[in-house]
């Protein structure tokens, strides 16, 4: 499969986020919803993932991401906060069937420092059928 680039991410640590709200009863109930960071970049990888990768039909595979620094990327930014919002992506845009064991065996995450600190941090995607 060709690899396909996206915009990096949001941190792990800013997919969802606490809201509190009253009921009709007075009480006060919290629920978790996708934070709007979140929506927007998912919105965008899904359809990048659509048009760039094939549905996967061999299992199971290897997910691998790589991330390359530059501007909207922070040095101080752990780099596994990246991994779920990339294969949450990977599995709404409905590439694979689930992200389960059964589907995902192996994911490899690798960061490259920007050649250029003026460029534009990346993350590119691909996907691999692992021999059986």
């Amino acid at each position: 499969m060709m690899p396909v680039e996206l915009p990096v991410p949001p941190s792990a640590n800013h997919l969802w986020r606490s809201i509190s709200r009253r009921t009709r009863t007075g009480s006060t109930k919290t629920f978790v919803v996708m934070s709007k960071q979140y929506k927007s970049w998912l919105e965008e990888a899904v359809l990048l993932l659509r048009c760039g990768l094939p549905k996967v039909k061999c299992y199971p595979v290897c997910i691998r991401i790589t991330i390359t620094g530059g501007k909207g990327w922070r040095a101080d930014r752990d780099l596994d906060n990246a991994t779920k919002g990339v294969v949450d992506a990977i599995k709404h845009a409905e590439r694979i069937t689930d992200d389960s064991t059964d589907y995902v065996r192996r994911i490899e995450l690798e960061y490259r420092p920007a050649a250029d600190k003026k460029d534009h941090s990346c993350c590119v995607v691909d996907i691999v059928e692992l021999i059986r």
